[in-house]
């Protein structure tokens, strides 16, 4: 639900970032809707430990396939992310998936989350 409604969010309010113009970052965002995440996540509101973002893939699974490449980001930390390769990451096994299509600068948004409760 908090990843449709951020690719969404992003496209109604023409912005492309991990924090959206609130100022709030995805650990807020997942904090609010029932995560239990410790203090030190949700301190600063736009900490994101837990958000890959993408823009102008033609399809779901363009965006996932991209994102999992991470071919512009050095190191890899959507890949890492992903695929839970990162020690951090590897505990983390709920997914939530948004896209968005429709408007913005990019036409398409994708925001994929992938979390636990009681971190």
């Amino acid at each position: 639900m908090v990843a449709q409604k951020k690719a969404q969010d992003m496209i109604d309010r023409s912005y492309f970032g991990h924090v959206n113009p609130d100022g709030d970052g995805i650990n807020i965002l997942i904090h609010e809707a029932g995560y239990k995440l410790v203090d030190g996540f949700i301190s600063g509101r736009s900490a994101n430990y837990f958000e890959s973002i993408g823009a102008g893939y033609s399809g779901g699974v363009a965006g996932i396939k991209a994102l999992i490449l991470d071919k512009e980001t050095n190191p890899p930390g959507h890949r890492n992310h992903l695929l839970g390769i990162d020690s951090f990451w590897s505990n983390c096994a709920d997914i939530g998936i948004g896209y968005a299509t429709g408007g913005g600068d990019y036409g398409t948004y994708m925001v994929i989350i992938i979390a636990k409760h009681d971190f």
